[in-house]
């Protein structure tokens, strides 16, 4: 995608969400990039299939179990297979470039002429963004994921939630509804890109303690419920404050967190302001 797209900043986003893939934490190059464009997604599988048929073919072996992956993962594949595990993690790479590049993609999402949801938005001056959860809005600097904290995905806020029930900030479309259970996006009728993600981590549980209620494509309204959670089974191993990112921020001329403290679900808490409007 770095590669090519004609934006600079999807260019900055997708080459450093690589090298933070390459560290070992892929979430920000799904969200930020893979899902965004969707058929970068399926050349990344295709690149995955490609490397693991090798290793399994070969019967390529961890000798260390070690949570870190990418290059600091390295190390665990140290030993008679290794040259192996190391041609294996090329081919997907290189399967995976010739995929996406074959594939293609759609650029005007990232480009600076915004498609018509976007211009669509910008008419409407300023979105707002409900609360999803009743519980603790924090800042989203202070949650534990750099990540997140750093703003690599979008602006937004957080919440400490007090229960297990999640529902829509916005009127639109579920973009993607995780197969875990753990995170949705959705596309609101003004435009704006929103990835509400609970707890940190909490795809390592692979589905257990969540319940998603829509699907991919589906339409939701405003505090319609989403995703339901056992807050207890998350909090048990991960930290359960869940992040809300406007995806698309670069769209906008500010995103700007409403309030903190007590909050509960449908309350105002971000509220984005098109560029249109302030130039007005």
């Amino acid at each position: 995608v770095a590669l090519r797209t004609k934006s600079k900043t999807m260019k900055t986003l997708a080459f450093s969400t690589s090298f933070t893939a390459l560290m070992g934490v892929t979430e920000p190059a799904m969200y930020g990039v893979n899902l965004r464009f969707k058929r970068p997604f399926i050349g990344g599988m295709i690149g995955s299939a490609a490397g693991g048929a090798i290793m399994m073919g070969v019967g390529v072996k961890a000798y260390v179990l070690a949570a870190n992956g990418g290059i600091p993962g390295l190390p665990a594949l140290i030993g008679e297979t290794f040259v192996w595990a190391l041609v294996a993690l090329v081919v997907s790479f290189v399967v995976a470039t010739i995929a996406t590049l074959l594939l293609g993609f759609t650029d005007e999402v990232a480009t600076e002429a915004a498609p018509a949801a976007a211009a669509d938005a910008a008419a409407a001056g300023t979105v707002l963004l409900s609360s999803p959860l009743n519980g603790t809005a924090v800042a989203l600097s202070s949650v534990s994921d750099p990540t997140f904290a750093g703003g690599v995905l979008g602006q937004g806020a957080a919440i400490i939630p007090s229960d297990g029930e999640l529902v829509s900030p916005v009127s639109g479309t579920v973009v993607t509804m995780f197969a875990t259970g753990h995170a949705v996006a959705i596309r609101s009728d003004e435009g704006a890109e929103v990835l509400v993600h609970v707890g940190i981590d909490t795809v390592n549980l692979k589905g257990t303690g969540f319940t998603a209620l829509v699907a991919t494509g589906d339409r939701v309204t405003v505090g319609q419920p989403l995703i339901t959670f056992d807050l207890a089974v998350i909090s048990a191993d991960y930290d359960p404050v869940t992040v809300m990112i406007l995806t698309n921020t670069d769209d906008y001329a500010s995103v700007e967190m409403d309030t903190t403290g007590a909050i509960r679900r449908g309350d105002r808490i971000v509220t984005a302001t098109t560029k249109q409007e302030v130039t007005a």
